[in-house]
């Protein structure tokens, strides 16, 4: 981990060093965030061990003139058991599980509100690749396989939905501090929940229509007004998950022949998100660290990660 913020220290400072004479906004960012528990460099994985998602995001405007965000996301989720370490099949303490999915969201802004909401397609089961790409990555920094890849949850398209909804209000937006309370509800056979929690924020940022915490920095136009010349900020996240059902856990919701190693859910989990990000004309950097209570009844312990993300702007 000591390393992966060096290296995030040195990209602020070449991107710092960088910066053009005359500021310029861009309308379109691509994105590529990676979320890993070797990002710790223990050489440990288990539970949600790898996530990769590459997104796309195009400053539009609504009918009413407010200013909004389409994107279009590819990503992919990998969960194995804790360990690798199993004698028997019986010691698997969550499903061996991958979800590929391709989704269209839009973010629209207001001075009370912002309003998000996406839909998605997908699969579950070998159809999401998720085995070749943990053997890939593997073998590609030379550690462990994981050998119980046959017994992964069997296949099932998705379709889901994701709404959210955060309000704005003077109370909770300072200079260098705001609050952001967080409510959204998640709807398919993939993943039906519920999240309550809020975004604490503190550091230089731009008002939330124009914010990289919400991948709102690129412009429709380039006479949109900025108030600062970069972002420079750190934010905690912590909310509760209501489970209603979890496909990766328990298996397709609409398969009677559910696998053998399927599990039950805990109905309740917390999850905490500590961020550091840097936002500046054409590039934005992202670290994370992420711990969450145990998704699955099954599960041995807690689990931690972290992610790695970075986008560039352009019109």
């Amino acid at each position: 981990m000591k390393a992966a913020f060096f290296l995030f220290c040195m990209c602020v400072a070449f991107t710092a060093n960088s910066q053009p004479t005359k500021k310029s906004l861009y309308s379109t960012e691509l994105g590529l965030v990676v979320d890993n528990d070797n990002l710790f460099f223990n050489l440990y994985d288990g539970y949600y061990t790898n996530g990769i998602f590459l997104k796309l995001n195009k400053a539009a405007q609504t009918r009413k003139q407010k200013k909004k965000i389409v994107s279009y996301e590819l990503g992919q989720l990998i969960f194995t058991p804790g360990s690798r370490r199993i004698s028997y099949y019986s010691e698997i303490d969550r499903t061996y599980a991958g979800y590929l999915f391709l989704r269209y969201g839009q973010t629209i802004f207001s001075t009370r509100q912002i309003l998000k909401w996406s839909g998605e397609i997908g699969t579950i089961g070998p159809e999401s690749g998720a085995q070749q790409v943990q053997e890939i990555y593997h073998k590609i920094i030379k550690v462990w396989e994981y050998p119980g890849w046959e017994t992964q949850l069997k296949t099932e398209p998705a379709i889901n939905a994701k709404f959210n909804y955060l309000p704005v209000t003077g109370i909770t937006t300072s200079k260098s501090f705001k609050i952001i309370p967080s409510f959204e509800a998640n709807l398919g056979n993939t993943f039906t929940n519920a999240k309550a929690g809020a975004y604490f924020c503190v550091g230089i940022f731009e008002d939330n229509e124009n914010s990289s915490l919400w991948d709102a920095s690129i412009a429709v136009n380039n006479s949109e007004k900025r108030k600062r010349k970069y972002e420079l900020y750190a934010f905690t996240f912590p909310h509760i998950i209501i489970q209603g059902y979890n496909a990766t856990v328990q298996g397709g919701m609409f398969r009677k022949d559910k696998d053998t190693f399927t599990s039950g859910i805990n109905h309740l989990v917390y999850q905490q998100l500590l961020g550091l990000v840097y936002s500046q004309n054409r590039f934005k950097l992202q670290a994370n660290f992420v711990l969450q209570t145990r998704e699955a009844t099954s599960q041995k312990r807690n689990h931690i990660w972290a992610a790695l993300g970075g986008a560039y702007r352009f019109n």
